[in-house]
């Protein structure tokens, strides 16, 4: 039983199709995965492009040579010969330099050679052609030609070959496709372009089916039409219209000037009436033009021409209602020479404290420790809170710091108070000292009372540093029965 034929209405149909809305740019389209539907593009786009890329193969694909800046690369002393003379058929860029029309060896050339005496009777009579010899060149010398010039070289030619080659098998996607496409054509990039072009030409079924799928892209992309009234928008449209025809080549349904002449004007009269009726007129001017300097020009450049100056008259309309209105044209971003920061440079890009805007923000110091800033680096090697707060505002600075500075006890009592003598900020971890010790005693809060000798009079600040340094305000030991009195600190 023959199998049910899918409903391709259903969108829960698996059956692959086909998607004809190609949108495909011109760098993919030189690309090819293998599917025969791509291989025309493939081969199209890249041979357009040969001559830019590989600037040398335009003198090759005319006269098989290798143009340098010294010397001229030649496949044998046959070629040299014929391309001296001039005597060899020209190529073309659909039909290279064919070396088998060369022959194996040089034409036979005449070379006078010297008359014997002659007698009187002989001097009398009339001069006769001089007598010479043919011969076979065999080398360049013999050829009469600059032997510093020419280089004959058949390896250089066979390499370059395969250079052009691989101006297009660099572009096939499959790894295996390429050396096949390699050894198919013997590494000889003119092969593989005779090869095409006879492809191209020929009827084939299955390249008739893969130019209706083309015809209905070439349908669909101009009833999309022009993108807007610019240049860049028309030219692109032109640009991709001709690669598709291009790839209809060989098939009846490829499209000549005329054919296309007429669909670019169904195109343009559909982008916009008015613009059209300008198009025409101006059409009508280049043809008036071409009759005065009686010069011929074609339908489909006469009217791209046509299109080209017209469309740019209405971007320079746009530009100058865009100024009167105020609106500042922005031909750039940034000025080169101004604008973009040097990092790498002498004087670079210092200022660090920018916000993501691009503007400057004065740099405000801050009160205040908060989460995320770092730890503070005078306590980092005994952290005091875990160093969650300001330098400046580190107790190590602020009294321990004079503590470690002190030469003795007494400077390290003395350093203990500020300027009130009553109060003092020192880091515990900064104590070493019994002095050190003491202070931080009375340090820990306010009412902590340390008892001393006193003298009878009130106790100074000095005094006071000496007896919590332990010892006396006098040279001689203190009395050991004077009254203990308490001073708060």
């Amino acid at each position: 039983m023959a199998p049910k034929r899918a409903n391709r209405s259903d969108q829960n149909n698996t059956v692959s199709q086909t998607d004809i809305s190609n949108t495909r740019t011109t760098e993919q389209e030189r690309q090819w995965d293998g599917q025969p539907y791509q291989k025309v593009s493939w081969y199209m786009l890249n041979l357009r492009a040969l001559f830019q890329e590989i600037p040398e193969a335009r003198q090759y694909i005319e006269s098989g040579v290798l143009v340098g800046s010294k010397t001229v690369t030649v496949y044998s002393l046959a070629h040299v010969q014929a391309y001296v003379n001039g005597n060899y058929e020209r190529g073309t860029l659909k039909s290279p330099f064919d070396f088998s029309t060369l022959p194996d060896e040089c034409t036979p050339i005449s070379k006078p050679v010297a008359a014997a005496e002659s007698s009187e009777d002989e001097e009398s009579a009339q001069p006769s052609t001089p007598p010479s010899i043919e011969f076979i060149p065999t080398t360049l010398a013999d050829l009469g030609v600059d032997t510093k010039r020419f280089v004959v070289a058949p390896e250089v030619i066979i390499q370059f070959e395969d250079q052009i080659l691989r101006h297009w098998t660099n572009k096939i996607l499959d790894d295996y496709l390429q050396r096949e496409i390699l050894a198919e054509h013997n590494h000889r990039g003119t092969a593989l372009i005779r090869a095409m072009e006879k492809e191209m030409v020929s009827t084939d079924p299955d390249k008739n089916s893969a130019s209706t799928i083309r015809q209905v892209e070439v349908r669909l992309h101009r009833e999309a039409g022009i993108s807007s009234t610019t240049v860049l928008a028309f030219n692109n449209f032109i640009n991709r219209d001709a690669d598709l025809n291009a790839t209809l080549t060989g098939t009846a349904r490829h499209e000549d000037d005329d054919m296309r002449a007429l669909a670019l004007r169904e195109v343009l009269s559909a982008h916009s009436e008015t613009v059209f009726t300008r198009i025409v007129v101006e059409e009508n001017r280049i043809k008036t033009n071409g009759l005065v300097t009686k010069s011929t020009i074609s339908e489909l450049k006469c009217l791209v021409t046509a299109a080209r100056n017209v469309f740019s008259q209405e971007e320079t309309k746009a530009m100058r209602l865009q100024m009167q209105e105020g609106n500042l044209l922005k031909f750039r971003e940034t000025d080169p020479t101004r604008d973009v920061p040097n990092p790498g440079g002498r004087n670079g890009d210092k200022n660090k404290n920018k916000k993501k805007g691009g503007k400057d923000t004065p740099y405000q110091k801050p009160t205040r420790w908060e989460e995320g800033m770092r730890a503070c680096r005078n306590c980092k090697d005994n952290p005091v809170n875990g160093g969650k707060h300001l330098d400046s505002d580190c107790p190590t600075v602020k009294g321990g710091a004079k503590l470690t500075q002190a030469t003795d006890d007494t400077e390290a009592a003395l350093n203990l108070f500020t300027g009130d003598g009553s109060s003092l900020s020192v880091s515990l971890d900064s104590l070493s000292t019994p002095a050190d010790l003491l202070a931080s005693i009375a340090a820990q809060g306010p009412g902590r009372v340390a008892m001393m000798k006193g003298d009878g009079d009130e106790p100074t600040r000095e005094s006071l540093a000496w007896t919590i340094a332990g010892r006396s305000s006098s040279d001689a030991s203190s009395d050991g029965d004077a009254d203990a009195q308490p001073y708060q600190v």
